[in-house]
């Protein structure tokens, strides 16, 4: 019959002259064993499964472990100190970028080159009612607007988000711009590490 004349790649038309394509009759598709959720990306030569997460490279610190940030070997919380945050299996597929961390205590983030939508929030504690706020410091400067933190109606803090084009190799760090009152490090308790984060997107 003519309805079978016409194929397309290896498939013939139905008696209702219908043609029904899965993704592998494609000659420029291996989508062989796809698992749920996995999206098409071209590997240069075809397309095929891949899974999704892989394709933002990113960086998430904060677990919400409850663990008393006197084990952190932070300096004393104060102005032009940096905050550390408590992970202890961070997430990091930026590809070049390294966490800088001792007991899972992480003081620094390294970023390659690139811009990055960057979010943070610290909960340091005070041994008063006060407040204080923070910033992205890139080993010589601040960046973004300073974000508030305190011991009232705002404890876990303010998230600080920014966006950042670094030309190099740029270390970064959450430094404390302004505040009193902050208690020692000895004396901070689990706030620090079941609150605070620090979310890096990579966007170019």
């Amino acid at each position: 019959m003519s309805h079978n004349n016409i194929k397309v790649g290896s498939k013939s038309p139905n008696r209702t002259s219908q043609i029904e394509m899965d993704l592998n009759d494609l000659t420029d598709v291996s989508a062989a064993s796809p698992s749920l959720g996995n999206i098409l990306t071209w590997g240069g030569a075809s397309w095929g499964p891949t899974s999704a997460s892989t394709l933002s490279e990113i960086i998430f610190i904060g677990d919400g472990t409850s663990i008393n940030y006197s084990g952190s070997g932070a300096t004393d919380p104060a102005v032009g100190v940096d905050a550390y945050l408590y992970d202890s299996s961070p997430v990091n597929t930026i590809t070049g970028a390294s966490i800088t961390s001792s007991s899972n205590w992480v003081s620094s983030v390294t970023l390659p080159a690139g811009t990055y939508m960057i979010e943070a929030v610290i909960a340091l504690s005070f041994a008063s009612t006060s407040s204080a706020t923070f910033n992205f410091y890139d080993g010589s400067a601040s960046f973004g607007l300073d974000s508030l933190f305190g011991s009232t109606d705002f404890e876990v803090g303010v998230v600080n988000r920014s966006t950042q084009t670094f030309a190099g190799a740029t270390t970064l760090t959450l430094r404390i711009a302004s505040g009193s009152n902050l208690n020692t490090t000895a004396a901070q308790g689990n706030r620090q590490a079941e609150r605070s984060f620090l979310s890096i997107l990579k966007t170019a």
